[in-house]
């Protein structure tokens, strides 16, 4: 809107003074302009820059490098959808837009650190299957988690959404509900399609002997091992080399001398 003059403010004083039954230096006003705007974007930029340097270094120290990328990168994405649906909607960034975007960060790499976890798990359990194939057995088994979580939080935020804006008429609400209900959608959207093949795609671009570690021997082979070094015995009895075998395989017993 166009900065109003001071007799145009004097007329907006005098006419809700008029209209409340108030006196007019009862009547506070307060102009906001670009700099109000670019104090706010300074400092969402800043609280975006720490929460994705410490939740880097968090995934990397937990799990490992690749999963930080593609937990950021997935966080990136349902930054840009967000910011994308926002603004073709007409809305004004406020403070409330703020604290929703970084409500959004939280869900979005909540879904990733569960799939993450889950890969890690099954690695952990099933040494000798492709990094591939953990990563899809991962996906698969928490895909309808991750869904049933996210529907689970959409309905009441869908409910503060369509009862601020309808009804109330609340901008506040509406700033904040349709930010957070656009995250979270998409960030169960990126953490199954996004975050979880990118760290795929990085673990095949790195040679198979340094991305593999060592494998260690399996049961059937260490039975195997167990079994060569235990001393083999024959129908109950210890195998003597010095004793004579029988046609059918077992050893003869021993001749008793006459007297």
């Amino acid at each position: 809107t166009e900065t109003l003059t001071e007799d145009k403010r004097s007329d907006v004083v005098s006419t809700i003074s008029e209209a409340v039954g108030v006196s007019s230096d009862a009547i506070d006003y307060r102009s906001v302009g670009p700099t109000f705007g670019a104090q706010i974007a300074s400092r969402a930029l800043l609280a975006l820059a720490v929460f994705v340097g410490v939740v880097s270094l968090f995934i990397a120290w937990r799990f490992e490098w690749r999963m930080a990328i593609g937990g950021i990168a997935a966080l990136f994405h349902d930054l840009v959808i967000t910011a994308g649906i926002y603004s073709l909607s007409g809305f004004e960034v406020t403070p409330s837009t703020v604290v929703a975007v970084l409500t959004i960060l939280g869900y979005s790499l909540y879904d990733s650190v569960v799939v993450y976890d889950k890969i890690k798990e099954i690695e952990t359990e099933e040494p000798r299957l492709g990094y591939g194939e953990v990563v899809n057995r991962a996906m698969n088994l928490v895909l309808m988690r991750s869904i049933f979580t996210s529907l689970t939080s959409l309905i009441p935020v869908g409910s503060v959404l369509i009862v601020g804006s309808l009804l109330l008429g609340a901008g506040t609400l509406t700033d904040f509900a349709l930010a957070l209900f656009v995250g979270i959608a998409a960030g169960t959207y990126s953490s199954i399609f996004i975050a979880s093949p990118l760290v795929a795609a990085l673990h095949m671009r790195v040679p198979k002997a340094e991305a593999e570690p060592p494998k260690q021997p399996t049961k059937v082979k260490e039975v195997l091992e167990e079994g060569a070094a235990a001393p083999r015995s024959v129908a109950g009895g210890s195998f003597d080399s010095r004793r004579p075998i029988s046609s059918k395989g077992a050893p003869r017993p021993p001749k008793k001398k006459r007297r």
